[in-house]
């Protein structure tokens, strides 16, 4: 069973919780205006409104931390950025810490490495210590450690501790839909007025849409793996009077995810969307293909045909374009196929960069985190800039952690897909509404995000926020089906 704090009454107004956090919440807001104008001081106003949430009710502090994660707001500690939802992560694990400290060590273990996914997620931090080892920068790595920690084991954790009742995870959707509603109104504004840098210039007088992570393909993370989760709730989740307000998040989500002009998260959530089609086929019959391929097929399709037919009218001036012109989304959808376009070329490059760093540090690779630096020294002919990252998960891993990292993430994700198909079919037990949905949901974010990271690294603050919660609801589930019954 949740613990007492994840058993709330439904409505905002009825919860106990939230009426004894009313003060907390306010100095958080108060927090974040003046953080407008003074930066240092807006920062410790929200983390001590924060850190008294969070010593109250984790149930409420987890949908703080999701609403900060994706902005870069913080502190300045010893020529170090402390982002606010990295201090908030601290907050939390000293919550739970103290939550569990008449259990022990064994009991810590218990609750920060969830059974689901402890092999291998203990395996990807063991060798990302390790790679401390040929570290050119041990800070740059010890940071990069210290944000695996904070995404796949604090994060998971707290999120586990809601445990699987749809009353305890309320808050915390409600922060993930209402910061991905803000998301996508900012991405629709940058898209349709233009708004944004030369470089995200598409089609005529648009950008790619970015919102405030500052790149499309991260915003277009992000919406593509809250997409396959808002579906799965609408269509098969409890009935509540969220449905519309969830219906024109769908509406708002896939649009961001076309606008961003992101092909490996349009793939991604084709893929997604695709295997969750067949999972509903197989367990709800064929007349729940129907509305899930009306929400999930078609109206995505109806906006794909909206994002392209706007890219042929200028928006961003006080008049419309009497022309078009401008490469439409059609043609970019098409060149997903293309080895000769040019930013598929540049991706050619860096991950044959990549493969010469895994080569040469097979071993222990050159640092968790350092691939950048060490392409700066290695930079082969032809590569416009240093990149952030080597553009494919597995690649990232195995040049900063070698082989073994590789190893440990196939294997953190081959266990997301097979815990999240179980859940699906049945195999822990009948699910009612609300399980089963979020099953499915958890199934197309890991998903997507599998997908997307083939081209991509999308182990970053804010986009990885779904999939951190995905994480957490299947293994609370899989807890609670390895939990033996009270008669026994």
């Amino acid at each position: 069973m949740p613990s007492p704090e994840a058993q709330p009454t439904h409505g905002l107004l009825g919860d106990r919780d939230l009426r004894r956090l009313l003060l907390p919440l306010l100095l958080v807001l108060a927090g974040a205006v003046v953080g407008s104008f003074q930066g240092a001081a807006g920062a410790v106003l929200v983390l001590i409104g924060f850190a008294w949430i969070a010593a109250r009710s984790l149930r409420w502090a987890l949908p703080l931390y999701i609403i900060f994660s994706p902005f870069t707001a913080g502190l300045l500690v010893h020529h170090h950025h402390i982002a606010l939802s990295d201090a908030m992560a601290i907050i939390m694990a000293l919550v739970l810490l103290g939550k569990y400290r008449g259990e022990g060590i064994s009991g810590w273990w218990e609750r920060f490495f969830p059974r689901a996914f402890r092999g291998p997620v203990v395996l990807l931090l063991a060798i990302a210590v390790i790679s401390l080892v040929h570290a050119e920068s041990h800070s740059v790595a010890v940071i990069k450690i210290l944000e695996l920690v904070e995404f796949f084991v604090v994060v998971v954790a707290v999120a586990a501790e809601l445990g699987t009742e749809a009353k305890a995870w309320w808050p915390t959707l409600l922060g993930l839909f209402g910061l991905t509603t803000y998301l996508a109104l900012d991405g629709l504004e940058q898209f349709l007025l233009g708004i944004g840098p030369h470089s995200f210039e598409v089609f005529v007088g648009h950008v790619r849409a970015f919102g405030p992570f500052g790149q499309p393909n991260v915003f277009g993370s992000f919406m593509a793996q809250t997409l396959p989760l808002a579906i799965a709730l609408y269509l098969f989740g409890p009935r509540g009077r969220y449905k519309p307000w969830l219906l024109v998040v769908i509406i708002l989500d896939a649009f961001s995810v076309w606008s961003s002009i992101s092909r490996g998260a349009w793939v991604s959530d084709i893929a997604a969307i695709g295997l969750m089609g067949i999972f509903v086929g197989v367990t709800r019959g064929q007349k729940a293909l129907a509305p899930y391929a009306a929400y999930g097929v078609l109206l995505p399709m109806v906006l794909f045909g909206a994002v392209d037919l706007l890219g042929h009218v200028d928006l961003s001036h006080t008049f419309l374009a009497d022309q078009l012109r401008g490469r439409t989304a059609v043609q970019r959808l098409l060149s997903i196929t293309s080895t000769t376009e040019y930013d598929t070329q540049q991706r050619f490059l860096i991950w044959g960069a990549a493969l010469r760093a895994i080569r040469a540090h097979w071993p222990t690779g050159v640092g968790m985190g350092e691939f950048t630096l060490w392409i700066r020294h290695h930079m082969p002919a032809g590569l416009i800039g240093v990149p952030p990252h080597a553009h494919d998960m597995y690649l990232e891993l195995g040049a900063d952690t070698g082989v073994v990292g590789i190893v440990a993430i196939i294997w953190l994700q081959y266990r997301w897909i097979v815990a999240s198909v179980r859940a699906v079919l049945g195999r822990v037990g009948q699910l009612d509404a609300f399980p089963y949905a979020m099953a499915l949901g958890s199934l197309g974010v890991f998903t997507a995000f599998i997908i997307q990271n083939w081209v991509d690294y999308m182990v970053d603050h804010g986009v990885i926020v779904p999939l951190l919660l995905a994480m957490g609801f299947i293994a609370a589930l899989t807890a609670a089906h390895a939990r033996p019954a009270p008669h026994e």
